[in-house]
């Protein structure tokens, strides 16, 4: 299994940019408060391992911690899958990472990184 990142890209939000660019603002309450929820995928052969049961546990992780969950289930897989895709991930240990606005921000503002 890969230990490190070795993936091109990052999905923010469903937008795919340069794994440079996976930032997250200083001042993001999640860094202050843990507010955020994440889940570990397994790919092999290309194949995501438990991929609804793995985006069902996030849900349910961010429900408990009233985490403003602003995109369907459906949405995160299609994400998943379009970075497998793009950068012909066959073996990888991706994370699904799911941090909440800070006190000035909305809803609108969660962050969804994969």
């Amino acid at each position: 299994m890969i230990a490190s990142p070795t993936t091109e890209h990052i999905s923010c939000n469903g937008i795919l940019r340069p794994r440079e660019d996976a930032l997250v603002p200083i001042w993001n309450q999640a860094l202050f408060y843990s507010f955020g929820v994440y889940e570990s995928i397994e790919v092999d052969a290309g194949v995501t391992f438990h991929l609804d049961d793995h985006i069902e546990r996030l849900f349910h992780s961010a429900a408990i911690i009233e985490l403003p969950m602003r995109y369907d289930r459906e949405t995160i897989r299609r994400w998943v899958q379009e970075l497998i895709a793009e950068d012909r991930i066959q073996e990888a240990l991706l994370r699904i990472i799911v941090l909440g606005p800070n006190g000035e921000e909305s809803a609108d503002d969660t962050l969804v990184y994969i």
